[in-house]
């Protein structure tokens, strides 16, 4: 059996793969609160700008949200899951109002804010 090699001779060294990253527990979903209070990133942002009663940036909810406890998050970038939970809610709740500057192509940043929807009937 010449030219052939046989399985792991010398085909150099491997290593185990070490990931950067380190999972916390409690999942992607979860808003890192403990098992007996369950506050979402949504229902969060819809307490702060039901509190706040004008359009917020998703950046100045999500830091009210972590100020006032109602968050703890457990990644680097909780401003980008809370703007990821808006987008997604804000298709099929007509309560959350998306206001953003016109434009050709993407939102810049800082130009989209959020706010509710005024249900009120006494108008």
């Amino acid at each position: 059996m010449t030219g052939l090699r046989q399985r792991g001779a010398k085909c150099g060294v491997v290593r185990p793969y070490k990931s950067r990253v380190r999972w916390q527990t409690g999942g992607l979903e979860s808003s890192g609160k403990g098992a007996d209070e369950s506050m979402t990133y949504y229902e969060a942002a819809l307490q702060v700008l039901r509190s706040v009663r004008h359009p917020l940036t998703t950046r100045e909810i999500t830091d009210r949200a972590i100020e006032e406890g109602l968050i703890t998050p457990h990644g680097r970038t909780p401003h980008a899951t809370m703007s990821a939970k808006l987008h997604l809610k804000s298709r099929n709740n007509p309560e959350l109002v998306k206001l953003a500057v016109p434009g050709n192509g993407r939102s810049k940043r800082g130009s989209v804010r959020w706010a509710l929807r005024d249900t009120s009937s006494d108008r």
